[in-house]
C-alpha cells in the first residue's frame, strides 16, 4: 500500500508539473488569427506566404507571417512593445525585416 501511495504521489507531482509547464507557455497572437486577418501573397523568392495582421488587447497590432515550409514570424508591430518577435526557420535579422516591412 505504501508503494502505491508513493507511485500515486509521483504521478500527481508529474501531472502538476506538466500542467504548470503548459500553462506557463506564452500566449502567441498567431494562435488567434482568423482567416479574415490574413491574405496569401508571394515573397521575393516566389514562395507562397500567408500574412496576417490583427489588433489584440489594448489596440496592439500583431503580425504573423507563415510559409509552407513551416517558417514563421509572429509578434507585435510596435518596436516599443516589450513582447519579443517569435520566429522559426530564419535569422532574427530576417524576422525583424519581415516585421518592419509588413507593419508599415
Amino acid at each position: 500500500m505504501q508503494v502505491l501511495r508513493q507511485i500515486g504521489g509521483v504521478l500527481c507531482s508529474v501531472a502538476l508539473a506538466t500542467v504548470s509547464a503548459s500553462s506557463a507557455r506564452a500566449w502567441t497572437p498567431g494562435d488567434d488569427f482568423d482567416d479574415r486577418h490574413c491574405r496569401t501573397e508571394r515573397d521575393q523568392g516566389g514562395d507562397t506566404v500567408d500574412v496576417c495582421r490583427a489588433i489584440y488587447g489594448r489596440g496592439k497590432v500583431y503580425l504573423g507571417v507563415y510559409w509552407e515550409d513551416g517558417s514563421s514570424v509572429v509578434g507585435p508591430c510596435s518596436k516599443s512593445d516589450p513582447e519579443p518577435i517569435e520566429y522559426i526557420g530564419m535569422s532574427q535579422r530576417d524576422a525583424q525585416s519581415w516585421v518592419d516591412s509588413y507593419c508599415r
